[in-house]
């Protein structure tokens, strides 16, 4: 079987794995948060910074993502990522005080680096070159039923054994699942595509100067785009709540965003070739701006805002796999998405408590300043257009 053969076998694969890995780190404090802080007596606060310990230990790591998978490839890096996630999973189970507890989460900030979208993009445009498109759209809409499979699973686990007995059958999962998959499904080392490029990477700087401003630029742009969803992903509901909805209301009309997303993904997967990734991610940046301008101006039209939101949440996960491959190449690719976790992760890890701030003190504020940041990341793309277009204008034809 040939490797063009064996593209959606490993991404049905790594779609399966990606559930497991998004369910066991970034999703699991939505479920286990109180039980933890419940029978261990352990701050609340302390329990859900958890997280942010992982996303700081991730950012960290992430710098040498790139390099890691040029050097072992994405098959044996994924495969780490895994270990990872199953060692920090069994370190939580075990953990009988609040500092192992947080140690467990810098075991798994290890594995969410090796180990979610930007370690499976960096992999597949590794192996795939350009032709990776259409998998990374296609992984996301897989991997986007994470929490809709994880957090039941997980609610049923913790009804028969407690928030121990879910953390070991993650470990099982890992184990068991994600990492024979990792192994038995992605394609052994190869070298990364170099007709994409002019130069081998390690020869030559990864960026050319005229390259850094579309890169910074570019970095901008997802940056600001993963602030807000990381923002939203944990102040939706209260956000919601503290303009007068009741709470079974407000979690009710966040369930919204979940679908939406898979809905537009569906839509970017079936019609995405046919057009520029960045025009994906300007239509991810400009929805996500129309939908929080909603949910600020006209709050009775809350579900429409949740549900636009959502659909510029789902494309613009895509158009952050598809838009540095398109631009640098994928000889690049690797190491462009190990600089671009770096940020994002630093900005996922601080952007939700300075949110929650905000929140407490103004929530008018805070969604305010959501608006703004949309505005100004659909800026970002736009000022990425012309950049792109003045570049190709001046290649000769």
């Amino acid at each position: 079987m040939t490797r063009s053969d064996r593209r959606w076998p490993v991404v049905m694969g790594l779609g399966v794995t990606q559930i497991i890995n998004w369910g066991s780190t970034f999703y699991l404090l939505a479920v286990l948060a109180q039980p933890i802080a419940k029978d261990t007596s352990w701050p609340l606060p302390w329990v859900a910074a958890g997280l942010s310990v992982g996303l700081l230990s991730a950012a960290l790591v992430s710098l040498k993502l790139g390099s890691a998978i040029r050097k072992y490839g994405g098959r044996n890096v994924l495969a780490a990522g895994s270990i990872a996630m199953a060692l920090g999973m069994a370190v939580m189970a075990w953990a009988p005080s609040l500092e192992i507890y947080l140690v467990a989460w810098v075991l798994l900030g290890f594995g969410m680096a090796a180990g979610l979208y930007d370690a499976a993009f960096a992999a597949l445009g590794s192996i795939y070159g350009r032709g990776a498109r259409s998998l990374v759209a296609s992984l996301t809409l897989i991997a986007g039923f994470s929490s809709t499979i994880t957090w039941p699973m997980s609610v049923v686990i913790l009804h028969y054994s407690g928030w121990r007995g879910v953390c070991l059958a993650y470990v099982a999962l890992h184990v068991l699942v994600a990492l024979p998959l990792h192994l038995l499904m992605l394609p052994k080392h190869t070298s990364p595509h170099a007709p994409d490029t002019g130069g081998e990477a390690g020869t030559a700087p990864l960026l050319a100067l005229s390259e850094r401003p579309s890169f910074l630029i570019m970095a901008s742009a997802l940056t600001t785009i993963s602030t807000i969803a990381a923002v939203l992903s944990v102040h939706v509901i209260a956000m919601m709540t503290r303009n007068g909805l009741a709470l079974d209301t407000a979690v009710g009309l966040a369930a919204l965003i979940g679908p939406s997303q898979v809905l537009a993904r569906s839509i970017e997967v079936a019609a995405g070739h046919r057009y520029q990734p960045l025009w994906t991610l300007l239509a991810a940046a400009t929805l996500i701006l129309l939908g929080l301008a909603i949910l600020l101006l006209v709050p009775s039209l809350v579900w429409l805002a949740l549900v636009i939101y959502g659909a510029g949440a789902g494309i613009g996960s895509i158009a952050r796999g598809t838009v540095p491959l398109s631009i640098f190449g994928a000889a690049r690719y690797p190491s462009i998405m190990g600089r671009l976790a770096f940020v994002g992760l630093l900005a996922q890890a601080a952007a939700p408590p300075i949110a929650a701030m905000i929140l407490i003190a103004n929530p008018d504020l805070l969604a305010i300043l959501l608006v703004a940041l949309a505005a100004l990341a659909v800026a970002f793309v736009v000022c990425l257009l012309n950049f792109k277009r003045d570049r190709d204008q001046l290649v000769p034809s």
